[in-house]
């Protein structure tokens, strides 16, 4: 594509890089996860070589301004430095470190938490506007291979409007498998989605309400689906303010939704709590529902052992806990072990993925949120505006 990087683009010029650096940290700042890392390293070796130099930006968190335990400089900065070499920290775009960077011979530089800098997701137009001005001062193009970076910020989109801009092959890859999916007519096509936030996949149910042949739910977005359908759910998570627009997705795609039939349940959220499998799709009143129950599980999988195309995102309950864990493994393996195409994405997934060990996905997505937004709308506001440069 014309707007996509490649080498001849980037000989001898100063590159903006836009990365996933968003990982999974601990309370003190380290780092739990290193998926998104590993994804970037290739490309930034690759701009090492060729590029003049590379000015690596992106944002871990969501801090009010600065905060050492979301600082690059103390998780991801050692880290990539680990794999590759001669990499120099910019703490800021004072002109003593633009200075320092203009002259030092250094190849890759790692600016710090971009969301540090007040101006990066500011509503004030003339800050945005400075800030793009300054960024695009000390570079000469602009890549952004962060699809997971979705929202409306200087360094995903503002910048776009003042320098040459390419997306980068991860980001490529991303909007390659979701076209793929959009557009693979081999059916059955069946859709898993699951988590604890159902107002999240809202829009997403919608569309895919539209496209797919099943959808199966777990997770606690079930249970306020459930609730509509008149189902008892115990003190199982519902979101009441969603009630209404659950009536009407319900009414349009009820042959499509799939709801657990049976439960496994807790008295209490607590992992050392004590579970057990209902009989039935009511949940005892005093009860939680944590996890989809067995006759669901072999229901799910009896779906997707037939199906020819596959989206999983969230999870089925509580995996984090032993005992609550069985439905996203099982769900998890299901989906795996398939021959049909399967593209898999979101943070929890992803976490689910690895502690199970599962592999054999034709595309695992590292932008769960983005993921949904993109199969959701018919816009994607950060590959847009780069794409505009070019028509």
């Amino acid at each position: 594509m014309i707007y996509s990087y490649s080498k001849e683009k980037v000989i001898d010029k100063v590159v903006l890089l836009r990365s996933s650096l968003d990982v999974d940290i601990d309370n003190s700042g380290n780092l739990e996860d290193t998926i998104r890392l590993d994804k970037e390293l290739p490309f930034i070796n690759e701009l090492s070589k060729i590029a003049k130099k590379t000015i690596i930006i992106g944002h871990l968190g969501r801090p009010d301004g600065f905060n050492e335990i979301y600082s690059l400089k103390k998780s991801i900065y050692p880290y990539i430095s680990s794999k590759i070499t001669g990499i120099e920290f910019l703490d800021d775009l004072s002109s003593e470190s633009i200075k320092k960077f203009r002259n030092s011979n250094s190849k890759v530089f790692l600016l710090e938490n971009i969301r540090f800098f007040k101006a990066e997701e500011s509503s004030n137009t003339e800050l945005r506007n400075t800030f793009s001005k300054l960024l695009s001062s000390i570079s000469d193009i602009f890549i952004n291979n962060s699809f997971a970076s979705y929202r409306n910020a200087v360094s995903t989109y503002d910048i776009v409007n003042y320098m040459p801009s390419l997306t980068g092959p991860n980001f490529d890859n991303e909007i390659s498998a979701l076209e793929k999916f959009k557009s693979n007519d081999e059916k059955p096509i069946i859709a898993i989605l699951g988590g604890a936030k159902l107002e999240e996949k809202l829009d997403t149910l919608y569309k895919l309400g539209q496209s797919v042949d099943k959808i199966l739910i777990g997770g606690a977005m079930a249970y306020t689906l459930l609730q509509v359908k008149g189902i008892q759910v115990g003190n199982s998570k519902i979101e009441l303010d969603k009630v209404k627009i659950c009536e009407d997705i319900i009414s349009k795609y009820s042959e499509k939704i799939i709801l657990p039939v049976d439960h496994l349940v807790s008295e209490m959220f607590d992992k050392s709590a004590l579970f057990n499998y209902t009989d039935s799709v009511q949940v005892p009143i005093s009860k939680i529902a944590i996890d989809i129950g067995l006759k669901t599980i072999e229901l799910y999988k009896n779906i997707i052992e037939s199906a020819k195309t596959i989206l999983w995102n969230g999870p089925m309950g509580v995996y984090e806990w032993v005992g609550s864990d069985v439905g996203t493994k099982e769900i998890g393996k299901a989906v795996a072990d398939s021959k049909a195409f399967t593209l898999v994405g979101g943070g929890d997934t992803i976490s689910a993925i690895n502690k199970f060990n599962l592999s054999g996905y034709n595309h695992i997505s590292l932008g769960g949120g983005a993921m949904l937004k993109y199969l959701a709308q018919n816009t994607f506001p950060t590959l847009d505006i780069i794409k505009n440069q070019y028509e």
